[in-house]
């Protein structure tokens, strides 16, 4: 549905959930039970070239592109093509450098979810400035917006953007020192992620749910992650999946699969 709605990103992410879980349960199934196996990596690995070519097409659909490749190969060779888009918001982060005021942009986005949504909703300030304007562009403290203003001019006021970047954002606060310590960090939560799929469900839910938002950093904001991924829709799919898990528990009866002799358990630690 998100591919037919024009929505690129979001079935990205969630295959990445998809293979993601895969990789855990496998390395973890105490029957041994191998759930990525040789034939779904032939069987992935054989369906990338053509996932990009649709990625592509849906691309095109959506956007008028100055630069398109022809032939039955354009699609992917477009796809390619695109990946420069973060390299393009970091060019302009510093050739617009003089123009991007003192703010602390990495965490522009819990920023505004703490600062103006959260009170807004109970009362208690204006609330986020929403649509594209000049104010939000200026005051939000959202690089993506500012840059995207400062580049576009009038386009980013019809509705055009050009995205962010956590590079541009950690350079922006803090220099090389910032894109370095920043990188640390989030190596960091990437490597907690990994261990807190081995705690309680509620953390493997937390974890998986994080894991889907943080791969899209390198496009996205530094603390975007943490933000998209409590949003609305997102609490209503895990409502959903407890829900069906709660229902599947009730009324089908588990059947326990034989542990393999040549294979030890694993315990989760």
């Amino acid at each position: 549905m998100a591919l037919f709605s024009g929505q690129r990103t979001e079935l990205v992410l969630s295959v990445t959930v998809v293979l993601v879980y895969l990789s855990y349960r496998s390395a973890t199934d105490p029957s041994g039970r191998r759930w990525v196996g040789r034939r779904l990596l032939w069987v992935a690995a054989g369906a990338i070239p053509v996932v990009l070519g649709l990625l592509a097409l849906v691309g095109r659909t959506r956007t008028l592109q100055a630069r398109q490749a022809e032939g039955l190969f354009g699609p992917l060779w477009d796809t390619v093509y695109a990946q420069s888009s973060s390299l393009e918001v970091i060019g302009y982060g510093y050739v617009y450098r003089a123009q991007v005021p003192d703010h602390l942009y990495s965490l522009g986005h819990l920023v505004d979810l703490l600062g103006r949504r959260l009170p807004g909703l109970v009362g208690l300030g204006d609330g986020a400035l929403s649509g594209q304007s000049v104010e939000r562009a200026e005051q939000s403290g959202l690089f993506g917006q500012l840059i995207s203003y400062r580049v576009l001019g009038g386009e980013y006021l019809k509705g055009r953007g050009i995205g962010s970047s956590y590079v541009a954002e950690l350079w922006a606060d803090a220099g090389y020192v910032g894109v370095l310590v920043g990188s640390i960090v989030l190596g960091v939560v990437l490597w907690q992620l990994t261990v807190g799929l081995h705690r309680s469900w509620e953390v493997r839910l937390l974890c998986l749910l994080l894991a889907r938002e943080v791969v899209l950093a390198p496009r996205s904001g530094y603390s975007q992650f943490v933000v998209e991924a409590f949003t609305a829709s997102s609490l209503a799919g895990i409502g959903l999946v407890l829900l069906g898990a709660l229902a599947v528990r009730r009324w089908v009866q588990p059947v326990a699969a034989p542990r393999r002799a040549d294979r030890p358990l694993r315990v989760a630690r």
